[in-house]
């Protein structure tokens, strides 16, 4: 029975919407409170939509009623609309065209809400209405539908691609039917809806790793370009998808754009220099067009004849903004104010154990590269300006270029740099901090036309006045912090091209000294800039540090611990960290680690459980502690008792209530126990209790998975040096690893797959044993491991794909009776990840688990034989894994009997040419 609205209820709902307007707030708030209660009626929004096509009432009234609407929908879709979407659906759609601007975008974002809850054939029927609307002869209708459309290409990219496609099919056509229309507003929105979705799909194809666009896309493309280039001079929004548009075609089918290159470029350089300083949200939408042809710029003579040109509106797009510019200038001296809440948002845990890939529903990544030290997260003008210019240089740098080309480049870039830092009154700070900015973008790839002059650059940059004016300081002693800043940068960038160690000596001595400034964006921009060097300088040096140059540094170190607070604190402890993994065996001489410890002691002793300092700390130690190995004995067991403590208040706090806290000290103090172990390996057997073990089975619940993550390392490095701790509770724990065995959570189920191998090589023969079930432990687990072993490879999974491989074979070791059976579901996929080990250890145990499991089932591996042969045909075998391989070769090699010359000539030349080596 359709809806009929009492008119009682009806003017209930009117009068609360009314109220709604009320200037006073603690009405406003008593009517949300109403709405909320009302929402849990299952014909509220048909009154809502009853209200919205009501021209009767007041606009504001209709207004409200469709907000509250919109919302409805993306809440209570289920019990509150779709059972009433018959009638819904035609009343929001009536006024599409409504009069009333607000109304009209009101109902267009109601109709796309419906869409993102609608079926295949549900969007079908909304396109098509909307289709209709769009044909309409009344501007206000074409405008509705047209930013309906918009949205709903926006918000429904994985509806519309569901199936056949056949609402792309039917979309497409229409929208660029009316991006040519004589309104504005359509044009804008019609080629935004469409650029959205062909960027859409091939945002999905990169997602499900697809190796082209869908048909209805790639038809359609000739097609969107001709229209976007008609509209090149549009409305500056239109002009925003034309650039958007360009990029796409520049990324999915460079081919169509390669003859209107020349217009392309030159468009691009005209929408950049328009917008730059007044509109950067559209000049950034040009330039982004830069990164993806300029790999191709060797090629193009069209684009050298725009470099210069280019260069010019690059080196503009990299000044900052006004607004960037009030956003990041604080006091100079701030060092010793306390960072504000809002910028401390840390998120200090490693990754624990045998993990190397972060979770994959908390993973974060950021587009920007180091342009920009201050928002590593946001995508900029000048970041993009800078990052452009870094992928030129690169281009041009190229020894396969032409020597005259790259010089005429080079001299470009040089100028553009000498001019702006030159001693003229128009060269502002703010244009020098963009020169020197420049000058790190550029100078990797130029590094070699740099040599001849480095030795001044670098004075320049940090001893001697620009252009040797007194009045102008050189940019390191500048009183403007963002600009000793970006020097920072830029000279950790110099490193990389650095050829000598006298300049590398110098950028270090540089940034060491600089760990004394009073402005807490240069002492980060040193600690940034310190890491870097500090890696390019251990490839030059071969790990040959000197006990002398590593306290120099330490020390120099120290100084910036007395500048930090918690926001720096963490780029402060990625210095120590790096130190410690370069700095070879000089670490461990008695006067360095002091050095590294006096500091971490300090802080460590001054910092409570609750002092987010802690985290930072923890993390820290958790690196350093495997690196000193033996020389942290002196601090193992506070460690291990405070992280204990800290477990410990986490796991009872959240057992106690819905505990809502940071998880990071948990995270952080099951890191650094993973650490300790690491460090000093068995020696920390002592210190274990049998209450820790239960609070990793807590935790091993835990819904968080960077809980469970660093949990289950721990597990695994107990597993490894205390097992005897382990070993009661293992029939406890194998459940929780099982169902941890989940590869949609890449790093939980690495780790567990880690301390399954770790625990059944400790538990031998009585893994098969434990415990009672639905059949033997081993093949449960094998069968598990050999599903992710055959799922999807990718760059984030290998490690989760080795540590599987690794646990069958560990468990191969210990139950071959149980494994080797099973061998034809996982000895493809296995063979193929033990080939990559790197570990010596792991990949022995690997090697002779597979030995053991083509010894007890060849029949099952003589499928994937040329596997086998390849995987130990890329290993360094020890003699007895040789003598063990060249006895079953010998087997594999009689069973074929007269075909054995034959299958072998098969091989690829490489590998038998490997296998003759290795056994010859």
């Amino acid at each position: 029975m359709a809806f009929q609205p009492n008119p009682e209820h009806l003017g209930q709902v009117v009068h609360l919407l009314q109220q709604a307007a009320s200037p006073k707030p603690e009405i406003v708030q008593l009517v949300w409170q109403q709405f909320e209660e009302y929402s849990k009626r299952a014909d509220f929004n048909c009154y809502l939509a009853c209200i919205v096509s009501d021209l009767s009432l007041p606009e504001s009234v209709r207004e409200w009623a469709a907000i509250v609407l919109k919302n409805g929908i993306s809440s209570n879709f289920s019990k509150g609309i779709k059972p009433n979407a018959g009638y819904i659906q035609p009343q929001i759609l009536s006024r599409i065209g409504d009069q009333h601007d607000g109304i009209r975008n009101a109902v267009a974002n109601c109709v796309s809400n419906l869409a993102t809850k609608a079926d295949t054939q549900g969007m079908a029927q909304l396109l098509d209405q909307l289709s209709v609307s769009l044909a309409s002869t009344d501007q206000r209708t074409v405008e509705g539908a047209a930013k309906a459309l918009a949205n709903i290409a926006e918000d429904c990219i994985e509806q519309l691609f569901e199936g056949t496609c056949e609402n792309v099919v039917r979309l497409i056509p229409v929208l660029l039917d009316h991006a040519t229309h004589a309104l504005p507003l359509v044009r804008e929105k019609c080629l935004w809806a469409t650029v959205n979705v062909v960027t859409g799909a091939h945002e999905l194809m990169l997602i499900r790793e697809h190796e082209s666009l869908p048909p209805c896309v790639t038809q359609n493309i000739p097609r969107l370009l001709q229209t976007a280039m008609s509209l090149a001079m549009d409305e500056p929004e239109t002009q925003r998808a034309v650039c958007r548009t360009l990029v796409f075609v520049a990324e999915t089918s460079f081919e169509l754009l390669k003859p209107h290159l020349k217009d392309t470029i030159e468009y691009a350089i005209l929408v950049q220099k328009k917008y730059s300083g007044t509109r950067d949200d559209l000049a950034l939408e040009a330039c982004d067009l830069w990164p993806v042809i300029v790999a191709d710029v060797h090629d193009m003579p069209v684009f050298q004849q725009k470099v210069n040109e280019l260069l010019q509106v690059l080196f503009v797009g990299m000044v900052y903004s006004d607004l960037e510019k009030s956003a990041l200038v604080g006091p100079d001296d701030d060092v010793a104010t306390a960072d504000k809440e809002q910028n401390v948002k840390p998120q200090w845990g490693g990754e624990g154990g045998q993990n190397e890939a972060d979770d994959d529903e908390e993973e974060g990544g950021s587009t920007g590269g180091d342009f920009d030290d201050d928002d590593p997260t946001s995508w900029t003008l000048r970041k993009c300006c800078a990052s452009t210019l870094d992928a030129l240089s690169l281009c041009y740098g190229k020894k396969e270029q032409n020597e005259t080309v790259r010089a005429a480049y080079v001299e470009a870039v040089l100028n553009e740099i000498h001019d702006r830092l030159s001693f003229d009154p128009k060269n502002t700070w703010l244009v020098r901090e963009a020169a020197i900015l420049a000058l790190g973008a550029a100078c990797e790839g130029i590094g070699d036309s740099l040599q001849p002059s480095l030795d001044e650059t670098l004075k320049g940059l940090s001893v001697y006045p620009i252009g040797f004016n007194n009045e102008i300081p050189p940019p390191l002693k500048d009183p403007n912090p963002l600009l000793r800043g970006i020097t920072c940068w830029t000279l950790g960038r110099l490193a990389r091209v650095s050829q000598t160690v006298a300049h590398k000596d110098h950028i270090m001595n540089c940034l060491l000294a600089t760990f004394a400034d009073r402005s807490k964006h240069v002492v980060g921009a040193v600690c940034q800039a310190l890491c870097s060097v500090l890696e390019d300088y251990n490839e030059m040096k071969q790990g040959a540090w000197t006990a002398e140059q590593l306290l120099h540094i330490v020390e120099g170190v120290n100084v910036g611990f007395g500048n930090c607070h918690i926001v720096n604190l963490r780029l402060l402890f990625n210095v120590v960290v790096t130190i410690t993994e370069v700095a070879g065996a000089e670490l461990n001489t008695p006067p360095i680690t002091q050095a590294i410890m006096r500091t971490l002691t300090q802080r460590w002793e001054a910092v409570s459980d609750e002092d987010p300092q802690l985290q930072g700390l923890m993390a820290c130690l958790a690196a350093v502690a495997p690196a000193l190995g033996p020389g942290f004995q002196p601090w193992v067991k506070g460690s291990f008792d405070r992280c204990v403590r800290v477990i410990q208040g986490y796991t009872v706090r959240r057992a106690e209530s819905d505990y809502k806290g940071d998880e990071e000290y948990i995270v952080c103090a099951m890191d650094l126990l993973s650490g300790l172990l690491d460090g000093v390996g068995s020696s920390v057997e002592p210190l274990i209790r049998p209450e820790l073990i239960q609070l990793l089975h807590a935790n091993l619940k835990d819904p968080s998975s960077r809980v469970r993550r660093s949990c289950m390392a721990l597990v695994g490095d107990i597993s490894k040096w205390a097992f005897p701790h382990i070993s009661p509770h293992v029939p406890m724990l194998l459940p929780l690893i099982q169902a941890s065995l989940d590869p949609e959570c890449t790093s939980v189920c690495n780790n567990s797959a880690w301390a399954l191998g770790e625990i059944a090589i400790k538990s031998g023969t009585e893994f098969a044993n434990l415990p009672p079930g639905q059949g033997a432990v081993p093949e449960r687990f094998v069968k598990l491991l050999s599903e992710i072993l055959s799922g999807p490879r990718h760059t984030k999974s290998r490690s989760m794909h080795e540590n599987c491989a690794i646990a069958i074979a560990r468990m191969a070791l210990v139950a071959p009776d149980v494994v080797a059976p099973l061998a034809e579901m996982y000895i493809k996929p296995f063979c193929l990840n033990v080939r990559n080990l790197t570990d010596p250890a792991e990949k022995e145990h690997a090697l002779l688990g597979l030995a053991r499991i083509v010894r007890n089932n060849p029949n099952g591996c003589f499928n994937a034989f040329a596997y086998i042969c390849d995987c130990i045909s890329t290993s360094d075998l020890s003699p007895t894994l040789k003598q063990e391989f060249s006895t079953i070769l010998g087997v594999f090699k009689s069973h074929m009997g007269d075909g054995w010359d034959q299958y072998y000539a098969q091989f690829p030349p490489n590998l038998r040419q490997r296998l003759a080596v290795l056994f010859q």
